[in-house]
């Protein structure tokens, strides 16, 4: 492929998943508040679409980066001979660590709204600023960096490995190419990798949430009390 044509299939990615992602937070979102409160020990009195303006706007620019680096960087592996499982694994790790620095801030913005009512954190911009001015930049927005890159980055990798093997598989099973596979053919593979990434990632966000500064009795974010 030409330059131009890797650029507009990973824009196409790109946008792809913004969308989905979009639509995805939306309907998830209250589970995740409900998951985050549960962990933190804290109720769920309040509302249960705190903190998804965040999501709406970094997790949709996050997901574009996600799928569109993916794509990017899987078709050059491809074409630098970099074999069937090494591409995955490799395309889905870098796609990993570079939405970090959009997603790793969401979710301090976001999990701050969903375990906090008061004034301070009632919109996005003034939590963030809220976060840096009490933690800075390095120690609030991106606290907890270190344990996302540490363990999303393999799950992100398997999920790939995963993804991509089912589409091959099932094109050779209906003998029809790749590109034909239908919307429900991916929604299906999707669910099926989602539901593996999903178990994995449970005590992951447990690990990820306690080390945030989030008001309880975990906020110090020292390693040993959180997996005590």
């Amino acid at each position: 492929y030409s330059f131009c044509t890797l650029l507009v299939r990973a824009m196409d990615d790109a946008i792809g998943g913004c969308m989905a992602g979009l639509i995805a937070s939306c309907i998830t979102h209250p589970i995740d508040t409900l998951k985050t409160r549960s962990i933190t020990q804290l109720g769920f009195g309040h509302s249960l679409y705190r903190g998804f303006p965040a999501v709406a706007c970094l997790s949709t620019v996050g997901n574009g980066i996600y799928f569109g680096g993916y794509s990017w960087s899987s078709e050059k592996l491809t074409r630098a001979g970099y074999g069937e499982i090494s591409t995955p694994l490799v395309a889905g790790a870098a796609a990993n660590l570079i939405t970090l620095l959009v997603w790793v801030p969401q979710d301090v913005v976001k999990e701050r709204q969903q375990t906090n009512n008061s004034a301070q954190y009632r919109t996005m911009i003034s939590t963030a600023k809220s976060v840096v001015k009490e933690y800075g930049v390095m120690h609030g927005l991106y606290r907890g960096f270190g344990w996302s890159a540490l363990l999303y980055t393999p799950m992100c990798s398997a999920y790939f490995l995963l993804y991509e093997s089912y589409k091959k598989k099932i094109s050779k099973h209906l003998g029809i190419p790749l590109d034909s596979l239908s919307v429900s053919h991916h929604a299906v593979g999707g669910f099926l990798c989602g539901g593996v990434s999903a178990a994995i990632t449970t005590p992951v966000d447990y690990l990820k949430i306690s080390r945030r500064p989030i008001a309880n009795k975990y906020s110090d974010g020292k390693m040993q009390r959180t997996l005590k």
